[in-house]
């Protein structure tokens, strides 16, 4: 029973470290255009948002509980060039509501790209928040 059990060990071993050498390998080597997504649901960093924009059809969940914070986002790459996000957020501590929450608040944000950046020109968007 327990050689049979190292041996199925072993082989899970064995079948699971190329699969994941090679998932991290197709990972590092994709050519696909890489956006960081803010934790407003839209590009950016952090909470700065920035004029790129996701690839098309891209669809975000976001789901973050923090000690006074609790935040799900929604966001959808529309067109090549129109994204939008919906977010519902519950703040404050000792409340009764989801989470512990005192207040909650409910937002929506749409992103429209004007122009990609370029060498020597910035990217340009406009949005509504």
């Amino acid at each position: 029973m327990i050689a049979n059990y190292n041996c199925i060990s072993v082989l899970r071993f064995f079948l699971t470290v190329p699969l994941c050498l090679y998932c991290i390998t197709s990972i590092v080597n994709s050519k696909e255009r890489r956006v960081n997504v803010s934790n407003f649901g839209l590009p950016g960093i952090i909470d700065l948002p920035t004029s790129g924009n996701m690839p098309d059809g891209e669809l975000v969940i976001i789901q973050q509980v923090h000690k006074s914070l609790a935040r799900s986002v929604l966001s959808f790459q529309a067109l090549p060039r129109l994204g939008f996000s919906f977010r519902y957020t519950g703040h404050g501590i000792g409340g009764y509501e989801a989470y512990g929450r005192i207040n909650h608040d409910r937002s929506f944000d749409a992103h429209l790209s004007i122009i990609d950046e370029g060498k020597y020109l910035p990217g340009i968007s406009i949005g509504l928040r």
